[in-house]
């Protein structure tokens, strides 16, 4: 599944996040997302780390990743950035 992820805009802790095809978006805490990586090693979390800094630091709005939200556990788990939007 598809999953944007933004900063919250009103708090600094906060990001929000839905689906590619739905219009809510959820908040969520950042100690809250998974990142899932298929290769070995830290260089398999690269992108993830790198979009991740971008969007806290502000230079972009929102990040599509490849993921999925655990419902039961309550984690957003990311595995790759698709594209920056």
């Amino acid at each position: 599944m598809k999953v944007y992820l933004k900063k919250h805009p009103t708090s600094n802790w906060l990001l929000m996040w839905r689906t590619a095809k739905g219009r809510t978006w959820y908040p969520i805490n950042e100690k809250n997302i998974v990142p899932i990586s298929n290769s070995k090693g830290p260089e398999g979390l690269r992108s993830y780390r790198e979009a991740m800094n971008r969007l806290l630091h502000g230079e972009m709005e929102q990040v599509l990743f490849d993921g999925l939200y655990v419902k039961t556990l309550r984690v957003l788990a990311l595995e790759r950035e698709e594209k920056a939007a």
